[in-house]
């Protein structure tokens, strides 16, 4: 039941227009996609800047991205807070998820022009 649940909601994700989402459950799910992709593209940029470090550096650079990852899922794991039991929560989780990982992108490919 579960797998056609997971099934039938990427079926839905895929069907829908997710620039006029028509419910809060299409927001939800094209959010959450929205949300996973930027999260994608973030470790993409982490792995290109982390290739680009000197060896003795690596340590350093991998320790700030473990507590970047923490204080993003806090941060919008408290953001989500603010409306728990409401429907639009995913959406704020997801939303925030995607923006501060944005903003985590362009530090990491600043640190790549920098030369890491």
């Amino acid at each position: 039941m579960k797998r056609w649940r997971m099934l039938s909601t990427i079926v839905f994700a895929a069907m829908m227009n997710c620039s006029n989402a028509p419910n809060q459950m299409a927001m939800n799910t094209c959010t959450a996609q929205a949300a996973k992709a930027a999260d994608t593209r973030e470790q993409q940029a982490y792995a290109v800047l982390l290739a680009h470090v000197p060896a003795s550096n690596k340590p350093l650079v991998q320790a700030a991205e473990r507590a970047w990852s923490a204080y993003r899922d806090a941060e919008c794991k408290a953001t989500m807070a603010r409306f728990a039991g409401g429907s639009i929560a995913p959406t704020e989780y997801s939303t925030c998820r995607s923006a501060l990982d944005a903003d985590r992108i362009r530090t990491l490919q600043n640190g790549t022009k920098e030369g890491g």
